[in-house]
């Protein structure tokens, strides 16, 4: 996949070309329609206690 990483210093983001000739779709599972990969973001903090937005059971992760 090529594409552009983007430190924006809260977080990155991976675009994907859209002027490549082959695109990432994703299908399958449960989903119930065709999805076409554009972006990502990663949220990451400074040590192992912070970086997710969301919380399981009261528990931070350190990426999401």
């Amino acid at each position: 996949v090529s594409g552009h990483l983007h430190n924006t210093g809260q977080f990155l983001v991976f675009r994907a070309d859209r002027e490549a000739k082959v695109r990432v779709n994703i299908t399958g599972g449960p989903l119930a329609y065709h999805y076409q990969f554009e972006e990502i973001y990663i949220h990451y903090g400074m040590d192992n206690d912070y970086g997710s937005e969301h919380r399981i059971n009261n528990y931070a992760f350190p990426a999401e």
